[in-house]
C-alpha cells in the first residue's frame, strides 16, 4: 500500500520563516538598533586648549563609552558651539599636559570598538604679531614653558586665546632693559587707557623652578605685591638675571617662557623710545600695537 509523503510541519515552518526575519535583520539582535560610528574625527592638539572629538553616525546618543588618555574630564557636549544629537556628537576634554594621548570609542552593547584616535600635545607656542605707525607687521614668537611654570603658562593662553591682546599696545620700555606690553589700549586721540575686560584674577607667583631673567625671555610684570600678575608681560631685551630673579628681599618676577623668533623687533619695541638713556623708563613712541596673538601650536 502506497503512502502519501508527510506534509511539511506549520510548526518548521515558523520556525524557519523567524530564523529568515533574524538574518535579515528584525528581532533583539537587529544591529540597527545600535548605536553606530560612521567617522571619526579631532580637532588640532593644542596645550591649554580644549580637544574636541566629532562623531558622526547613527544612534549616538546612546551605547557609546568614550575614554581618554592625556585628555582630563571628557564628557559629551550639548551646549553651544558642540551641540550633540544622535547623528553628530561632541565630546571635550582639557589638554593640561604636553605628550601623546589617545581616545577610545567603545560600543557596550557589544563590547566593539567603533574609533582608536591618538594625537601629542606639542610645546605652546604664541605668535604675537606687532606693528608700529607706518611700518609693516612683524612677529615675535615665544614658546613658553608649562613644565616649570604651568601656572603662569595658563593665564597667558587664556589671554591669548580669549583675545584680550588683540590692539593692546606696549605701554612702557625701559631702553636696553626691557618692553612691557599686554594692559593698554590707545584711542585714536591718543589717550592710554589701561584694559580691564576680560581682565582675570591674579595669579600667584611662579619663580624658583628653574628659569631666570635672561636674555630674550618672557616674563610676568606685577605690582609690589608679588601674588598680583594678571595680563602683563615684558620682553627681556638684556641679560636682567641680577635685577629680575629672586634674591634676598626681591620675590622676583616669573619667567614662563623665551623668544625663539622675532628678537630684533623686541629688541626695537625697547628702543622705541623718545630718550636714550640707558635704563629710562618712558612710552613707546609712535604707539608700537599687538594687532593679533595668536598660539600657534
Amino acid at each position: 500500500m502506497l503512502h502519501s509523503l508527510p506534509r511539511p510541519s506549520r510548526l518548521v515552518l515558523g520556525v524557519v520563516t523567524c530564523l529568515s526575519l533574524a538574518a535579515c535583520g528584525g528581532g533583539d539582535d537587529d544591529l540597527t538598533s545600535f548605536a553606530n560610528v560612521t567617522t571619526s574625527r579631532l580637532s588640532a592638539a593644542k596645550y591649554s586648549q580644549k580637544l574636541v572629538l566629532t562623531l558622526t553616525g547613527q544612534k549616538l546618543g546612546q551605547d557609546l563609552q568614550v575614554t581618554a588618555a592625556n585628555c582630563n574630564g571628557i564628557a559629551r557636549s550639548s551646549t553651544a558651539p558642540y551641540v550633540s544629537t544622535d547623528a553628530i556628537s561632541y565630546y571635550t576634554c582639557s589638554l593640561d599636559n604636553l605628550g601623546p594621548g589617545s581616545i577610545s570609542v567603545l560600543r557596550v552593547s557589544d563590547n566593539v570598538s567603533m574609533a582608536q584616535l591618538s594625537f601629542t600635545v606639542p610645546t605652546p607656542v604664541v605668535t604675537l604679531s606687532v606693528s608700529q605707525s607706518g611700518t609693516a607687521k612683524a612677529d615675535v614668537v615665544v614658546t613658553l614653558d608649562p613644565a616649570k611654570a604651568p601656572a603662569t603658562v595658563a593665564n597667558f593662553l587664556g589671554y591669548v586665546n580669549a583675545g584680550f591682546y588683540d590692539s593692546t599696545v606696549f605701554h612702557r620700555a625701559l631702553v636696553n632693559m626691557v618692553a612691557q606690553g599686554g594692559g593698554f589700549t590707545l584711542a585714536a586721540d591718543g589717550t592710554m587707557t589701561q584694559k580691564t575686560t576680560g581682565l582675570r584674577s591674579p595669579i600667584a607667583l611662579e619663580v624658583g623652578k628653574g628659569l631666570s631673567n635672561v636674555q630674550w625671555t618672557i616674563a610676568m610684570a606685577r605690582t609690589a605685591d608679588p601674588a598680583s600678575a594678571t595680563s602683563q608681560f615684558f620682553f627681556n631685551v638684556v641679560n636682567n638675571a641680577a635685577a629680575f630673579d629672586p634674591s634676598g628681599s626681591n620675590a622676583g618676577y616669573a619667567v614662563f617662557g623665551s623668544i625663539t623668533a622675532g628678537t630684533a623687533t623686541a629688541a626695537a619695541v625697547a628702543a622705541a623710545c623718545t630718550s636714550a638713556v640707558t635704563g629710562a623708563e618712558c612710552v613707546p613712541a609712535p604707539a608700537v600695537t599687538i594687532t593679533k596673538a595668536v598660539q600657534s601650536s
